[in-house]
């Protein structure tokens, strides 16, 4: 199930790409905090980071 959801993603399926951002959206918000602060720019480059992951995975 999940590498069938990474392969969609990869090849550009939206509905899959929100389906593994929302399973992995807790963990790159824990990663989002600094000093016990939320930095959203920090949220907005790993997600940004998590995209692009998911286009450049080998699958």
């Amino acid at each position: 199930m999940f590498k069938n959801i990474l392969v969609r993603a990869h090849h550009g399926d939206k509905e899959a790409v929100d389906k593994l951002y929302e399973q992995y959206k807790p963990l790159l918000r824990k990663y989002s905090f600094v000093n016990g602060v939320f930095d959203e720019d920090l949220h907005h480059i790993l997600v940004i980071a998590f995209l692009e992951m998911i286009r450049t995975f080998k699958v």
